[in-house]
């Protein structure tokens, strides 16, 4: 007993040294990094605000008949904007480029600007800069635009921004937003004073669009594979028998049921035509689908392996 308590003790000391060796050491003259507590909101924001932001029901107002100047409603005045974490070293250690785009185009934008964000240590505050982005993010930005300084401070669980100065003459500047990690609130300069415009993050979804080989037949002929977002993403296309029809997909807020609910409906033509079906599931549910046998719709959220799924339901469409 007493050999087999020195093997062990020997064994225990031994695998300890081991670990002890195959430890890194850090160089004497290594400095650990420390952040702010400013640094680490913007930390955060580069973690949460990267991603794309859309739905129909844009705008927040109190007073409906407010909003007839900007009704976005899949208007052109409808917002998407798309933010992206950029590597911008000349311009400040955090950069994001935020794109606006009207309507349902996506893919020239209204406006693209570069937001260097830079922490104010002595103010206390977060100050963004604003440049015009054009080509590449490896490009360099033309000259900061004057006098449209943002001031990005912590407002409840989310982080809102505004003009430093009223004298921002840019008018597809964001003048205020607000970002959580599931929304995104914005104004711009043209429609100062105007409604908050308020998008939701967007989940993308593969979708494929099935229809029948010849009239009255199941629909098991893949004529489309595409992808849409859950936040009014839609797609036109013409039907087999001739039709023009319009797939879409969206988050709304449905007044008699007082909640929100995931749709995927089908339009006759576009948004002025007729509704041909639709269907409803949870909100953040990953798949939704409907098949009124003129047509079927299937959408997965967008990953490699639902893809090939669908790729491999219709292996000869």
């Amino acid at each position: 007993m007493h050999r087999l308590l020195t093997l062990m003790l020997a064994v225990g000391l031994g695998a300890g040294c081991a670990a002890v060796s195959n430890a890194q050491t850090l160089p004497a003259n290594h400095e650990e990094r420390r952040f702010t507590a400013l640094e680490r909101q913007i930390e955060n924001l580069m973690l949460t605000m990267p991603g794309e932001y859309d739905n129909i029901e844009q705008l927040a107002a109190a007073d409906p008949a407010s909003l007839a100047p900007y009704r976005a409603d899949n208007s052109p005045a409808r917002v998407y904007v798309r933010i992206e974490k950029t590597e911008r070293p000349d311009l400040a250690p955090y950069a994001l480029r935020i794109s606006l785009y009207r309507g349902n185009d996506r893919t020239t934008p209204i406006a693209s600007r570069l937001y260097a964000i830079l922490p104010d240590e002595e103010a206390g505050i977060i100050r963004i800069r604003q440049f015009t982005a054009q080509g590449t993010a490896d490009e360099l930005p033309t000259v900061p635009i004057p006098d449209c300084d943002l001031v990005l401070r912590r407002d409840g669980d989310a982080m809102a921004a505004a003009l430093a100065s009223d004298t921002c003459a840019d008018p597809l500047t964001l003048t205020e937003f607000r970002s959580t990690p599931d929304q995104f609130w914005l104004r711009t300069a043209e429609e100062a004073g105007g409604p908050w415009r308020y998008a939701e993050r967007a989940r993308r979804f593969a979708c494929m669009i099935d229809v029948p080989a010849e009239p009255g037949a199941f629909p098991r002929v893949t004529q489309h594979y595409i992808s849409l977002h859950d936040q009014g993403g839609e797609f036109t296309f013409t039907h087999p028998d001739g039709r023009g029809m319009l797939v879409f997909l969206r988050n709304t807020w449905s007044d008699g049921m007082y909640r929100e609910t995931f749709v995927v409906g089908i339009l006759d033509r576009d948004y002025s035509g007729k509704t041909l079906a639709y269907a409803w599931a949870e909100p953040g549910a990953n798949r939704i689908g409907i098949n009124p046998m003129f047509l079927r719709v299937q959408c997965d959220i967008d990953s490699p392996a639902n893809r090939k799924l669908q790729q491999n339901l219709r292996p000869n469409s």
